[in-house]
Order: structure tokens, then C-alpha cells, then sequence
């Protein structure tokens, strides 16, 4: 099971925001020892700690639309994901969109 985390803090500067992310993700390592990934927005840090058992050959990451615009940290399988897929395809999305630092 992963452990995600996030903090919305418009009064705090980014290295605190992260710092501070960071400490949650420190205390939730057991539950995502196999990787961690943090995203830095302009008032929001998102981080989690995974856990691989689907794709363990995968990056550990926050997740993003092809523009940018949205940023996701997520837990858990989604069961009809290429059915899905197929669905936002057709809509206009891309979901190889590159995994952020």
C-alpha cells in the first residue's frame, strides 16, 4: 500500500512546503518502500512513497495531464484502466504524458 501526502500552504515558501511533505512521506515509508516522488506547484506539494506491485519496472511519480495543468498523486490499480484509456484517447488526452521530477 502506498502513502501519499500534500500540502496546500500559499504562506509557506516551496523549500518548507517540502520539507514538510517530505517528514509525512519519512513517517509513511513502510507502507512504499520501493520508491518516492515529490511535484512542487505554486502554492501545492504533492509526494507519495509506492509500494510496486503492479509495473514495479515503473518510476515512482506524480502524475500529470499532457498540458500540465493538473497533477495527481494516486493509490491502487484501476481494474479497467485500458478500457478507460481507450475512452480518454478519443476524448483528445494523452496518458504516456512525461512524469514530472
Amino acid at each position: 500500500m502506498c502513502g501519499i501526502a500534500g500540502l496546500f500552504a500559499p504562506d509557506l515558501a516551496p523549500p518548507e512546503r517540502r520539507v514538510r511533505v517530505e517528514a509525512m512521506l519519512d513517517v509513511m515509508r513502510h507502507r512504499g518502500p520501493d520508491g518516492v516522488a515529490v511535484w512542487e506547484g505554486d502554492d501545492v506539494t504533492l509526494g507519495i512513497t509506492r509500494l510496486a506491485i503492479v509495473a514495479p519496472q515503473d518510476a515512482t511519480r506524480v502524475y500529470c495531464c499532457e498540458h500540465g495543468l493538473t497533477h495527481a498523486v494516486v493509490n491502487g490499480e484501476i481494474y479497467n484502466h485500458l478500457d478507460l484509456a481507450t475512452q480518454l484517447a478519443g476524448r483528445g488526452h494523452h496518458l504516456d504524458a512525461a512524469p514530472t521530477p
